[in-house]
């Protein structure tokens, strides 16, 4: 983190990176994900210290790297016959990622503030931001001939697409990202 402090102490703007990984599920209607996220985070910040205190508000925006890659067995899209018998060999696998806006912008509440004196200075903040509704983009791994057979590439092509609007209802809940961040700071 690089941060520059205003004379008075009322404020500052710094810099931040961040990342975190983790893996999940997330289901449509029809397919189960497995889904690898990797949250990746550069803000730059213009923190406020109401009173010259160490409480503080920050504002600003900066770069979401956030990525979400998702695969699933195709399976459960293949027809079945009346007595519920697989009509097809495994057809594959569909894969993806899921990404948000990359400019987001970032509000911040916080206590702790590095320029009120002592070489060792512990921060601590939370608020969010927001990264908009995430954008699916769907394909197919498959060594099945899904083109020798008549209509199933169209087919396959049509339930993909409306996959990829189904996990996109599905991760609209994450449209704004919460942050907590823990800082212990030195000041030469």
């Amino acid at each position: 983190m690089l941060q520059l402090s205003v004379p008075d102490g009322a404020g500052s703007i710094r810099v931040t990176w961040s990342g975190v990984g983790f893996d999940g599920t997330v289901s449509t209607d029809r397919l189960d994900y497995d889904a690898e996220a990797d949250v990746s985070t550069a803000f730059l910040l213009l923190d406020w210290y109401p009173g010259g205190g160490a409480f503080r508000v920050s504002v600003g925006g900066g770069w979401n790297g956030t990525e979400v890659k998702v695969t699933a067995p195709l399976d459960p899209l293949a027809p079945r016959d009346p007595g519920d018998l697989r009509l097809f060999p495994p057809l594959g696998s569909a894969v993806g990622t899921a990404r948000g806006n990359e400019l987001v912008p970032v509000v911040l509440l916080g206590w702790g503030n590095p320029f009120r004196g002592g070489r060792w200075n512990l921060s601590f903040e939370v608020g969010a931001f927001y990264q908009g509704a995430p954008q699916v983009d769907l394909s197919v791994r498959t060594d099945f001939p899904v083109d020798q057979i008549p209509g199933g590439q169209e087919a396959l092509s049509a339930a993909i697409a409306e996959e990829e609007r189904a996990l996109e209802r599905e991760l609209e809940d994450y449209t704004v990202i919460p942050v907590v961040s823990l800082s212990l700071t030195y000041s030469f």
